[in-house]
């Protein structure tokens, strides 16, 4: 599963840590790139369902969003 997440701004150091420890412990978690402002993540799986969950969580967290690019 290919995700992409709209730029996130961090408050502080602190704050981008929590950040990428939680995309970090999404379920099938492979890799984080950066794209421009935006950040691309892999999955190994593909529970969307969870993943989603999980990922509006984060992303209301940071106000920003996300989309799948590939199931």
């Amino acid at each position: 599963m290919k995700i992409e997440i709209a730029g996130p701004v961090f408050k502080c150091a602190e704050d981008e840590k929590v950040f990428f420890s939680r995309v970090c412990s999404l379920p099938g978690y492979d890799s984080v790139v950066g794209k421009g402002r935006n950040l691309c993540i892999l999955l190994k799986s593909s529970r969307e369902g969870s993943v989603c969950d999980e990922l509006s969580d984060i992303c209301d967290m940071w106000n920003t969003t996300y989309r799948v690019l590939e199931i």
